[in-house]
């Protein structure tokens, strides 16, 4: 059987992070995964990556050109930004490879669940029922997304937040630690929830809020 080479783009602390997530799937799945490495824009610290028996394999733009073959490859986005997550799925799409969604083997989905492509999904996290979440999209560790919620592409959640039933988070829209989303609240596009903020009432796109209850930045 065919293995399927993946590479992870990021090699700061959320590609490490998703390559823990990437190592764990493939302990797990039945699959022939090959990790060969990471790709960035920004030549990273060289430490952390050798502690982890890790392969930085340059820039993602010309990744193609450089790597005969890369073209069949997979590619997982560790990206905490979601303009970032978008840039380089157009650049690696472009260059022929394929987006590879992603979930940590803790991770417990319910019922009528759809999940889009290149999305990666930490570990701990909780996705009840009737969800749909957006291409690329990047749930953190411990996240909980209730019932009948639609979350964009590119959305980001970070670590331990609370999406409640029925709420709706436009694309590109980024959550914060310890964030919770209340029942049926609509969450615009590019706009940004603070850390442990607690939303009750609708978010403009491209807004920012803050505070219990969460309220638009001055």
């Amino acid at each position: 059987m065919k293995s399927l080479a993946v590479v992870i783009v990021g090699a700061g602390g959320s590609g490490r992070e998703t390559c823990w997530v990437l190592r764990d799937f493939m302990a797990q799945s039945k699959s022939h995964i090959e990790f060969q490495g990471f790709v960035a824009l920004d030549t990273p610290d060289q430490g952390p990556l050798d502690r982890l028996d890790a392969k930085f394999l340059g820039d993602p733009r010309d990744l193609v050109n450089r790597i005969p073959n890369s073209s069949d490859w997979s590619y997982s986005l560790g990206l905490g930004s979601a303009i970032h997550r978008r840039h380089m799925d157009e650049i690696l799409s472009h260059q022929g490879l394929k987006s590879l969604t992603l979930m940590h083997p803790t991770v417990q989905i319910g019922p009528d669940v759809d999940i889009g492509s290149g999305a990666v999904v930490c570990a701990n996290t909780v996705i009840t029922t009737n969800v749909r979440i957006g291409l690329s999209a990047q749930l953190n560790i411990g996240c909980v997304v209730g019932h009948d919620a639609r979350i964009g592409d590119y959305v980001t959640l970070a670590q331990g937040v609370n999406i409640a039933g029925n709420v709706a988070i436009g694309n590109d829209a980024t959550i914060f630690t310890g964030a919770i989303v209340l029942p049926g609240v609509t969450v615009g596009e590019g706009s940004t929830i603070g850390a442990g903020a607690v939303v009750v009432e609708d978010v403009a796109p491209y807004s920012t809020v803050v505070g219990v209850p969460a309220k638009p930045l001055a």
